[in-house]
């Protein structure tokens, strides 16, 4: 029987590489997956924070927003698509902790308030 990864989310600091702590810096500079939200054909702040940091052969797991301004928040299809998205997103993760690999989950400032 093969152990299960490890999900880490990794806090990025105010928005500047020499301003992350020294532990999410080893984290995201040894990940050989790293997750980060974006919004569709953009780069994403929190992979931007990162540029240069990577492995060459880190795997880059892009989470794109379904929506963003193009559903009003009160449109219940707003919830509803995030909701799905949030799920689909939780799948792809989960299949890679389960098959032994840790991922690494960019998150602009602290994980535990902003993710």
């Amino acid at each position: 029987m093969s152990s299960s990864g490890t999900s880490y989310g990794v806090g990025l600091g105010p928005g500047s590489p020499d301003l992350m702590s020294v532990r999410a810096d080893r984290l995201v500079r040894g990940a050989q997956h790293v997750a980060f939200f974006r919004k569709a054909g953009r780069a994403g702040h929190a992979r931007r924070i990162v540029e240069g940091l990577l492995a060459p052969s880190a795997t880059e797991i892009a989470m794109e927003y379904p929506v963003t301004t193009e559903i009003p928040v009160s449109d219940p299809r707003y919830n509803a698509c995030l909701s799905a998205f949030y799920a689909e997103c939780t799948d792809r993760l989960r299949a890679t902790v389960d098959a032994g690999e840790d991922v690494v989950v960019l998150c602009e400032g602290d994980p535990f308030f902003y993710g």
